[in-house]
Protein backbone atom coordinates (compact mmCIF):
# COMPACT_ATOMS: atom_id res chain seq x y z
CA UNK A 1 0.00 0.00 0.00
CA UNK A 2 1.46 3.47 -0.94
CA UNK A 3 0.24 6.74 -1.18
CA UNK A 4 0.53 10.26 -2.25
CA UNK A 5 1.40 12.26 0.67
CA UNK A 6 2.66 8.90 2.75
CA UNK A 7 6.09 8.83 0.46
CA UNK A 8 8.18 9.22 3.70
CA UNK A 9 6.57 5.35 4.64
CA UNK A 10 7.20 4.02 1.64
CA UNK A 11 5.58 0.54 0.94
CA UNK A 12 3.79 -0.03 4.84
CA UNK A 13 4.39 -3.91 4.86
CA UNK A 14 7.70 -3.43 4.34
CA UNK A 15 8.32 -1.01 7.49
CA UNK A 16 8.45 -1.33 11.66
CA UNK A 17 5.36 -1.03 13.76
CA UNK A 18 6.55 2.17 14.60
CA UNK A 19 6.74 3.70 10.79
CA UNK A 20 3.15 1.91 10.12
CA UNK A 21 1.94 4.07 13.51
CA UNK A 22 3.31 6.96 12.28
CA UNK A 23 1.55 6.54 8.51
CA UNK A 24 -1.77 6.06 11.14
CA UNK A 25 -1.11 8.86 12.90
CA UNK A 26 -0.69 10.93 9.45
CA UNK A 27 -3.70 9.52 7.92
CA UNK A 28 -5.77 10.74 11.30
CA UNK A 29 -4.60 14.26 11.16
CA UNK A 30 -4.75 14.31 7.21
CA UNK A 31 -7.58 12.57 6.49
CA UNK A 32 -8.05 13.44 2.64
CA UNK A 33 -4.90 11.64 2.03
CA UNK A 34 -7.13 8.16 2.25
CA UNK A 35 -8.32 9.27 -1.76
CA UNK A 36 -4.71 8.95 -2.45
CA UNK A 37 -4.10 5.40 -1.21
CA UNK A 38 -3.06 2.74 -3.80
CA UNK A 39 -3.06 -1.21 -3.09
CA UNK A 40 0.20 -1.95 -4.76
CA UNK A 41 -0.23 -6.04 -4.94
CA UNK A 42 -2.45 -8.65 -3.81
CA UNK A 43 -2.77 -12.48 -3.27
CA UNK A 44 -5.89 -14.02 -4.87
CA UNK A 45 -7.25 -17.80 -4.43
CA UNK A 46 -6.02 -20.92 -3.56
CA UNK A 47 -2.80 -20.77 -3.91
CA UNK A 48 -2.17 -17.22 -2.82
CA UNK A 49 -0.86 -16.09 -6.47
CA UNK A 50 0.30 -12.38 -6.72
CA UNK A 51 -0.77 -9.86 -9.19
CA UNK A 52 -0.10 -6.53 -9.75
CA UNK A 53 -2.07 -3.65 -9.53
CA UNK A 54 -2.65 -3.29 -13.28
CA UNK A 55 -3.80 -7.07 -12.86
CA UNK A 56 -6.67 -6.20 -10.52
CA UNK A 57 -10.32 -6.30 -11.70
CA UNK A 58 -9.46 -7.75 -14.40
CA UNK A 59 -10.42 -11.42 -16.37
CA UNK A 60 -7.08 -12.95 -14.67
CA UNK A 61 -7.87 -12.09 -11.29
CA UNK A 62 -11.49 -13.50 -11.39
CA UNK A 63 -9.83 -16.78 -12.69
CA UNK A 64 -7.50 -16.86 -10.08
CA UNK A 65 -10.15 -16.26 -7.54
CA UNK A 66 -13.64 -18.75 -8.91
CA UNK A 67 -11.09 -21.71 -10.30
CA UNK A 68 -9.22 -23.50 -8.07
CA UNK A 69 -7.60 -25.57 -10.95
CA UNK A 70 -6.57 -22.45 -12.99
CA UNK A 71 -5.02 -21.04 -9.48
CA UNK A 72 -3.03 -24.18 -9.10
CA UNK A 73 -2.02 -24.22 -12.12
CA UNK A 74 -0.65 -20.45 -12.36
CA UNK A 75 1.10 -21.18 -9.18
CA UNK A 76 2.96 -24.16 -10.67
CA UNK A 77 4.14 -22.27 -13.57
CA UNK A 78 5.66 -19.49 -11.62
CA UNK A 79 7.13 -22.51 -9.45
CA UNK A 80 9.12 -23.82 -12.61
CA UNK A 81 9.62 -20.26 -13.72
CA UNK A 82 13.24 -19.18 -14.94
CA UNK A 83 14.94 -16.73 -11.61
CA UNK A 84 18.11 -15.73 -11.43
CA UNK A 85 19.35 -18.35 -8.56
CA UNK A 86 21.73 -21.37 -8.82
CA UNK A 87 19.22 -23.46 -9.29
CA UNK A 88 17.96 -21.75 -12.26
CA UNK A 89 14.33 -22.22 -11.29
CA UNK A 90 12.22 -19.66 -9.15
CA UNK A 91 10.93 -22.57 -7.00
CA UNK A 92 9.66 -21.69 -2.88
CA UNK A 93 10.64 -18.57 -2.17
CA UNK A 94 9.93 -18.37 1.72
CA UNK A 95 8.50 -15.55 3.29
CA UNK A 96 10.85 -12.57 4.91
CA UNK A 97 9.63 -12.77 8.28
CA UNK A 98 10.80 -16.53 8.55
CA UNK A 99 13.53 -16.27 7.00
CA UNK A 100 14.85 -13.22 9.14
CA UNK A 101 13.98 -15.49 12.32
CA UNK A 102 11.28 -13.35 13.45
CA UNK A 103 7.98 -15.92 12.74
CA UNK A 104 9.66 -18.35 14.93
CA UNK A 105 11.09 -15.76 17.59
CA UNK A 106 9.86 -17.22 21.22
CA UNK A 107 10.10 -13.86 23.13
CA UNK A 108 7.63 -11.25 23.73
CA UNK A 109 9.09 -8.22 23.90
CA UNK A 110 12.26 -6.92 22.42
CA UNK A 111 13.94 -3.95 22.18
CA UNK A 112 14.14 -1.60 19.52
CA UNK A 113 17.68 -0.14 17.74
CA UNK A 114 16.09 2.74 16.37
CA UNK A 115 16.20 5.91 18.04
CA UNK A 116 14.60 6.63 20.37
CA UNK A 117 15.40 2.80 21.88
CA UNK A 118 12.74 1.22 23.67
CA UNK A 119 11.12 -2.04 24.60
CA UNK A 120 8.17 -3.08 21.98
CA UNK A 121 5.72 -6.03 20.94
CA UNK A 122 7.50 -8.57 18.89
CA UNK A 123 5.41 -9.18 15.81
CA UNK A 124 4.67 -12.85 17.78
CA UNK A 125 4.02 -15.06 14.73
CA UNK A 126 5.06 -17.93 16.32
CA UNK A 127 2.58 -17.46 20.06
CA UNK A 128 -0.59 -16.30 17.25
CA UNK A 129 -0.17 -19.71 15.38
CA UNK A 130 -0.06 -21.67 18.55
CA UNK A 131 -3.17 -20.44 19.99
CA UNK A 132 -4.54 -20.59 16.52
CA UNK A 133 -3.84 -24.13 16.25
CA UNK A 134 -5.39 -25.01 19.66
CA UNK A 135 -8.51 -23.07 18.65
CA UNK A 136 -9.21 -24.86 15.45
CA UNK A 137 -8.37 -27.82 17.25
CA UNK A 138 -11.25 -27.52 19.30
CA UNK A 139 -13.82 -25.53 17.22
CA UNK A 140 -12.82 -27.31 13.75
CA UNK A 141 -12.10 -30.67 14.76
CA UNK A 142 -13.87 -31.63 18.30
CA UNK A 143 -10.89 -32.12 20.64
CA UNK A 144 -11.15 -31.23 24.13
CA UNK A 145 -10.21 -27.77 25.14
CA UNK A 146 -8.04 -29.72 28.00
CA UNK A 147 -6.36 -31.46 25.04
CA UNK A 148 -5.81 -28.63 22.70
CA UNK A 149 -4.03 -26.77 25.66
CA UNK A 150 -1.51 -29.98 26.27
CA UNK A 151 -0.44 -30.43 22.34
CA UNK A 152 -0.09 -26.74 22.57
CA UNK A 153 1.62 -26.31 25.57
CA UNK A 154 3.92 -28.65 24.68
CA UNK A 155 5.17 -27.68 21.62
CA UNK A 156 5.45 -24.36 23.19
CA UNK A 157 7.60 -25.33 25.61
CA UNK A 158 9.41 -27.01 22.49
CA UNK A 159 9.85 -23.28 20.95
CA UNK A 160 11.08 -21.94 24.18
CA UNK A 161 7.81 -19.19 24.93
CA UNK A 162 6.95 -18.08 28.27
CA UNK A 163 3.62 -18.19 29.44
CA UNK A 164 0.96 -21.26 28.92
CA UNK A 165 -1.67 -21.54 26.81
CA UNK A 166 -5.15 -21.82 29.08
CA UNK A 167 -9.21 -21.85 28.49
CA UNK A 168 -10.21 -18.85 27.19
CA UNK A 169 -12.69 -16.50 28.46
CA UNK A 170 -14.39 -16.29 25.39
CA UNK A 171 -15.23 -20.50 24.68
CA UNK A 172 -16.90 -19.56 21.56
CA UNK A 173 -15.14 -17.22 19.61
CA UNK A 174 -11.74 -18.54 21.36
CA UNK A 175 -11.76 -21.86 23.84
CA UNK A 176 -7.80 -21.66 24.06
CA UNK A 177 -5.74 -18.25 25.06
CA UNK A 178 -2.37 -17.17 26.02
CA UNK A 179 -1.72 -16.48 30.08
CA UNK A 180 0.98 -14.93 32.10
CA UNK A 181 2.59 -13.18 28.87
CA UNK A 182 5.59 -11.24 30.91
CA UNK A 183 4.51 -7.64 31.06
CA UNK A 184 6.75 -5.07 29.27
CA UNK A 185 10.38 -4.62 30.81
CA UNK A 186 10.76 -1.03 32.29
CA UNK A 187 15.06 -1.14 32.01
CA UNK A 188 16.62 -1.56 28.44
CA UNK A 189 18.72 -4.58 28.70
CA UNK A 190 22.04 -5.22 30.57
CA UNK A 191 23.87 -5.53 26.95
CA UNK A 192 22.15 -2.48 25.49
CA UNK A 193 20.45 -4.94 22.87
CA UNK A 194 18.77 -8.00 24.24
CA UNK A 195 18.27 -11.49 22.04
CA UNK A 196 17.89 -10.98 18.61
CA UNK A 197 16.07 -12.85 15.61
CA UNK A 198 18.09 -15.84 14.40
CA UNK A 199 18.26 -15.07 10.38
CA UNK A 200 18.27 -18.68 8.23
CA UNK A 201 18.57 -20.12 4.88
CA UNK A 202 14.52 -21.14 4.93
CA UNK A 203 15.31 -24.48 4.25
CA UNK A 204 13.08 -27.31 6.60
Amino acid sequence: MIGRGLSQFDVLPTKTYRDVQAAVQYLAANPDAYATLVVAQKDCGLGQRGISASQMGSPYELRLLTEPDFNVRECRLLFDSPWPVASGKRRFQPWAAYTSGWVMFPHWWVYTQAEPRHWAATGRFIHAALRGWANSLVLHLDHKVENAIYYGNTRARDYRIEGELVPGKRPEVAPVDWAGIPPKPTTPPADGVGPPPVPNDGQP
